[in-house]
């Protein structure tokens, strides 16, 4: 079975193939320095069922363009003889990150249009790092992940979702894809239905998810707009109320005075 491993720089693709794999020659980085460079497959036995677990360049890199990562992936499953169908991926990601920046966003994008939605029963969205994290801060952003665009859209496309805490559920999440069958991703099937050049359907996939990056920003920036002119007309509404009730209670003050004084004259005129 191959199982290529995926997910942004840092998220710790080369440690969990490290730790599965017990090989001390594969390099692991520090931070967000990546060290994989390279597509490159793993051979491994868990029990009595046997993985390549591939290794690939991370989204979101300093070096690699997401579309050059991309074109590494694509490049590596066409160039494969025999041809390569992926049994499944595991995507990591950094559960101790804030939140789902705007570049993890279009990476996450560029990751979706080089699967599509069908091969969404074929994914495991990991989470990794919850020794990082206060455990109910941790399940927190699990649930914020859960509810956002693009994770959501996989889990209802049928991805599943799993936290990596140690070794026993690394080999747990390989253990699910004995009961997957392998399948093309959309890139591949791009590449033998049109007929198309790789270069060609990278720069399809890569324009498309930029595109829809675009369209989602203009989106945002559409919608924070009209909040913001939302809370300025209400703040001026407040505003005006406020100014009228003023008014109103010092007209009120005045006429409250203007009636003491004709009693105090009336009063006046009395004892005379």
């Amino acid at each position: 079975m191959n199982i290529a491993v995926m997910g942004p720089t840092g998220s710790g693709k080369s440690t969990f193939i490290k730790a599965m794999t017990k090989r001390d020659d594969i390099a692991v980085g520090s931070n967000l320095k990546p060290e994989t460079n390279i597509v490159q497959g793993y051979p491994v036995e868990i029990g009595s069922e046997s993985f390549v677990l591939i290794d690939t360049p991370g989204f979101d890199d300093q070096i690699l363009t997401d579309k050059d990562v991309l074109g590494m992936i694509a490049a590596w499953l066409q160039n494969s003889r025999p041809a390569v169908k992926l049994t499944g991926i595991i995507y990591l990601y950094r559960i101790n990150d804030n939140r789902l920046h705007g570049s993890s966003q279009r990476a996450f994008r560029m990751f979706n249009r080089l699967c599509g939605d069908d091969y969404s029963p074929n994914i495991v969205l990991a989470t990794t790092f919850w020794d990082m994290v206060d455990e109910n801060k941790g399940i927190s952003r699990e649930a914020e992940l859960r509810g956002s665009e693009h994770w959501k859209r996989m889990i209802e496309s049928g991805a599943g979702v799993e936290r990596i805490h140690n070794y026993e559920e690394c080999q747990h999440i390989l253990e699910i894809f004995t009961r997957t069958e392998p399948k093309n991703l959309h890139v591949q099937e791009e590449l033998a239905v049109t007929g198309a050049s790789l270069s060609d359907v990278v720069d399809s996939i890569a324009d498309s998810a930029e595109m829809k990056a675009l369209k989602a920003q203009q989106t945002a920036d559409r919608e924070a707009a009209e909040a913001l002119a939302s809370r300025q007309a209400k703040a001026q509404e407040d505003k005006a109320r406020v100014a009228a009730r003023r008014e109103r209670e010092s007209a009120r003050r005045v006429l409250e005075q203007q009636e003491a004084l004709r009693n105090t004259q009336a009063e006046a005129h009395a004892t005379a």
